[in-house]
């Protein structure tokens, strides 16, 4: 995601598809928060609404270096 411009569409649908697969696997592991990948919390905040992770990796993108999803869900 770091080579794709925040304001494509690609980048979007791949922010809109992350917080999808995020939020699904929040419910499957019954956990009321979602992990934000965003620079400023670099997966270490937690929210309880995955319309505000969505929020922030649309304005902020997603910190450095964060390539897998393995990188998130650390609880």
């Amino acid at each position: 995601m770091s080579n794709i411009r925040r304001d494509s569409e690609e980048y979007r649908k791949g922010v809109s598809a992350f917080v999808s697969f995020a939020d699904n696997d929040m419910k499957n592991k019954m956990s009321k928060y979602i992990w934000c990948p965003c620079p400023g919390y670099k997966n270490e905040k937690m929210f309880k609404k995955s319309s505000w992770v969505h929020s922030h990796l649309v304005r902020r993108e997603f910190m450095e270096k964060y390539k897998w999803w393995s990188n998130n869900g650390k609880q």
